[in-house]
């Protein structure tokens, strides 16, 4: 299986386009440098003393039957930023050998080669072995959108020192999914993040959203490398640099140590290393990967929020296996359908038709459960939600509501809640706690089922208030039967909450 997983990831990158000729030397009497390895030959070609070393450490670091070669097209312009242009033998001699082809440029330097032997060593092995049994989930159907939208394919390789391939991947500075888009960046191009779905771990909207933006990045750079350091650090520092420095060469750029950050001079040679290991993973050492299955699936229609497990029943499969299908998901239910289209959820492959044979014999109630509530006086929206551990968002949405301050009592509304969930007793426990309240002048005898969250809330009073008036612990732990103090009860509890 193994094997099988490994050829199907080398033929998604077969070459498109042949390179002419075999591997030929630069012109006036090229140093030539060959290195045994194994009973095989490493040649590489310079005729710049200074650029031997670099070579030979190519040579150590990578299997020679990987079959790379100078490429005479960059060769003068390797010579002077001291950065070695590779591209493979022609495409008869690579399909001889099973060797994939580069679509971007391919440069390998001290920085390259720094990440060749950081993603070899043990701490940098455990992610990439990660990475490279990952990607068969997620790398065709990459690699077929940015062949859709006319894009380099090896591009795919951002997701993965993005993410790793992680749709759930979610980084300290908000960045969220495989191609870590940020919340501003996300919304830009088109994907949606509220209280049901983050559009962001969804691979596929996500792979068509990033290919737009380095679309536009390489429109405005003209430059792949530019293109990819635009991704991490945004078009506007790359202008910006780019005018500071005077170039519009990502490699002359980054000799600069002041031009960007680390993360963004290093972000190229980290993904033309990863593209190295991931194409001949087992040239690199990486021989015994547990390869995942790649995704397929069939699409369907939901044109109102259903439980999972309901949705599962009918395709014969799990709920874990929906989720895992439809990483997007925020909640244990699809979405209210929006103004334009229904939620189409994923499904497993060839499980379309036996979905809608039984999804249309289950009735609409039984498809989600709700909770009828009665608006009563002086309660707020805030409240409601509250009480029934929810959010304010699904209400609103759910009922049409459009301004949270303003619902009417005696208005019964819907209330989304988990198929088994009991919630008229939380209800109930938090409508009698505010009814305990209610009537205190000072002070509170704390009720079973009490939180201090509640008490602050139906006095008006903040907690750290509470904690310091009771000198309680900074755990607010209370007990029932224990008597609060409260020093500014503001008596009014239904209409204290605020709506957000």
């Amino acid at each position: 299986m193994k094997k099988a997983v490994l050829t199907a990831l080398m033929l998604v990158f077969t070459a498109t386009s042949a390179y002419g000729g075999s591997a030929a030397t630069p012109g006036n009497a090229p140093h030539h440098i060959t290195r045994a390895l194994g009973g095989n030959s490493c040649q590489w070609y310079s005729d710049e003393p200074s650029s031997v070393t670099l070579w030979e450490e190519l040579c150590v670091i990578q299997n020679p039957a990987s079959g790379h070669a100078p490429d005479q097209q960059s060769w003068q312009r390797a010579k002077h930023t001291g950065n070695i242009a590779l591209s493979p033998y022609s495409l008869h001699n690579n399909s001889a050998r099973g060797v994939a082809e580069y679509d971007i440029p391919l440069v390998v330097n001290k920085r390259v080669l720094y990440y060749l032997r950081h993603f070899q060593s043990k701490k940098g092995r455990k992610f990439f072995s990660r990475w490279l049994a990952r990607s068969p989930r997620y790398l065709p159907m990459t690699v077929e959108i940015l062949r859709e939208e006319g894009l380099p394919e090896d591009l795919a390789f951002i997701a993965m020192i993005e993410s790793g391939f992680n749709p759930r991947a979610y980084s300290s500075a908000r960045a969220v999914g495989v191609w870590q888009f940020m919340p501003r960046t996300g919304r830009h191009f088109g994907l949606d993040s509220n209280w049901w779905v983050d559009e962001r771990r969804d691979p596929e909207k996500a792979t068509r959203a990033a290919a737009k933006y380095l679309k536009i990045l390489y429109s405005r750079f003209n430059s792949w490398e530019l293109a990819a350091a635009g991704y991490n650090a945004g078009e506007g520092r790359i202008a910006k640099a780019l005018k500071r420095y005077r170039t519009d060469d990502y490699w002359e750029l980054v000799k600069h140590k002041r031009s960007l950050k680390l993360e963004t001079r290093d972000y190229v040679p980290k993904l033309m290393a990863a593209m190295m290991i991931a194409k001949n993973p087992e040239n690199y050492g990486f021989t015994d990967i547990d390869y995942e299955e790649p995704v397929y699936y069939d699409k369907a229609s939901v044109n109102q929020p259903t439980d999972l497990r309901v949705i599962a029943r009918a395709a014969g499969t799990t709920a874990k296996e929906l989720r895992r299908l439809n990483p997007e998901l925020k909640r244990w239910f699809t979405p209210p359908a929006s103004s334009n289209s229904p939620y189409e959820i994923r499904l497993p492959e060839g499980s379309a038709a036996t979905y809608a044979s039984n999804m249309v014999k289950v009735p609409k109630r039984e498809r989600l459960e709700f909770h009828r509530h009665r608006i009563r006086r002086g309660e707020s929206l805030w409240d409601i939600a509250r009480g029934y551990r929810t959010g304010i968002k699904p209400i609103m949405e759910l009922n049409n509501i459009k301004n949270a301050r303003r619902i009417r009592a005696g208005k019964t509304i819907m209330i989304p809640v988990r198929a088994g969930t009991v919630v008229a007793k939380n209800y109930r426990r938090y409508r009698r706690t505010k009814k305990h309240i209610k009537d205190q002048k000072g002070t509170y005898t704390i009720k079973s089922g009490d939180t201090l969250w509640d008490i602050s809330r139906a006095f008006g009073v903040g907690i750290k208030d509470l904690k310091r008036w009771n000198k309680l612990p900074r755990s607010g732990r209370i007990r029932a039967g224990e008597r609060l103090y409260i020093k500014e009860a503001r008596l009014n509890p239904s209409t204290s909450g605020r709506s957000k």
